[in-house]
């Protein structure tokens, strides 16, 4: 694997070697990747696109994994196994979303690893249709000095009744808010109508 990584950030076009043990050399298998190891690669592939990298960069990663780049094994390893532990995140990951976004525009016509890009796109759509349904705020309002510094260094994420709640109970909030949302009105409701549209189009873009 680490003989992989070389050749990736080197640009090498050799393929890529991969360490079997004895056993596995006699038999001329290739052992399975664990998903830590799709973890990581996929995390190095979405790094990737996100850095500037085009189609035909892409498709080198996957000839350079040989055997284990096989676009069912990784497709199935989306379906059972990544997207669950994604969309499972109570923080819906909108940068994540924008990178699977990209790996689908850069394989859209690359033969059968289009596949696995459009099962990174379902997972992306599946992430932002979560952050419009059910956004969660980041609170940052006037008491949050009253914290201890371990307790300040952790955001306070609230559901929209909660934050509705918030602004109908803390006037001086509910300016803050407006402020930052750029807008005059300071009315509860107003404000969290206009939050909502943000997170909206912010998971749209």
């Amino acid at each position: 694997m680490w003989r992989w990584l070389q050749n990736v950030f080197k640009g090498s076009s050799n393929s890529t070697k991969v360490a079997l043990s004895p056993a596995a050399e006699d038999k001329g298998e290739i052992p399975p990747l664990s998903d830590e190891d799709y973890n990581f690669l996929f995390g190095q592939l979405l790094d990737g696109v996100a850095h500037g990298w085009q189609a035909p960069r892409v498709q080198r990663f996957f000839e350079q994994l040989g055997e284990q780049g096989k676009h069912p094994l990784w497709i199935r390893w989306l379906q059972q196994s990544y997207g669950p532990k994604v969309l499972a995140s109570p923080v819906p990951d909108l940068e994540l979303s924008k990178k699977l976004v990209l790996l689908a525009h850069q394989t859209q016509y690359l033969p059968k690893i289009m596949e696995v890009g459009a099962m990174a796109n379902a997972i992306a759509q599946s992430i932002q249709q979560k952050a419009t349904i059910n956004p969660i705020w980041e609170y940052d309002g006037p008491d949050a000095g009253s914290l201890d510094e371990t307790q300040a260094a952790q955001p306070e994420y609230i559901t929209p009744d909660e934050l509705l709640k918030r602004l109908e109970q803390d006037p001086a909030f509910a300016q803050q808010l407006a402020a930052q949302l750029g807008i005059n009105e300071t009315e509860p409701q107003v404000l969290l109508r206009v939050l909502l549209q943000r997170f909206q189009q912010d998971g749209q873009s």
